[in-house]
């Protein structure tokens, strides 16, 4: 997975290059407890930004536990506008924060399980 996106940069070096995927995949480092480096982890960190998502209320489509489908967020609130943050150093596998500034709405994979297909 790394290896396509540092394809892709390369590819285009006068680019931005937008990754969008979960939290898993876009950590900077490995934590403690995860199973595997994740896919971010193998790019050069100098040379990306990986934003996690402030804390939000409402609900996410996702596969937890109990299942997949919609789960609540137990998010500090609402923020009051949308932003984007760089951080100083990495944090929590991180080097940058955004907020949507508002509530999130669970919404289903536009495709579902292959063998619902």
């Amino acid at each position: 997975m790394a290896d396509r996106w540092a394809s892709l940069a390369d590819t285009h070096p006068n680019s931005v290059v937008l990754i969008l995927v979960g939290s898993l995949h876009a950590h900077l480092v490995r934590q403690p407890g995860m199973m595997f480096a994740p896919a971010a982890s193998h790019l050069p960190a100098a040379d990306v930004l990986s934003l996690q998502s402030e804390p939000a209320t409402g609900s996410a489509w996702n596969c937890q536990q109990d299942g997949c489908g919609p789960h609540s967020l137990s998010g500090k609130g609402t923020h009051k506008s949308a932003y984007v943050r760089a951080l100083p150093t990495i944090t929590d596998g991180f080097n940058g924060v955004f907020s949507v500034g508002t509530s999130l709405t669970a919404s289903p994979p536009a495709i579902g399980p292959v063998s619902a297909r």
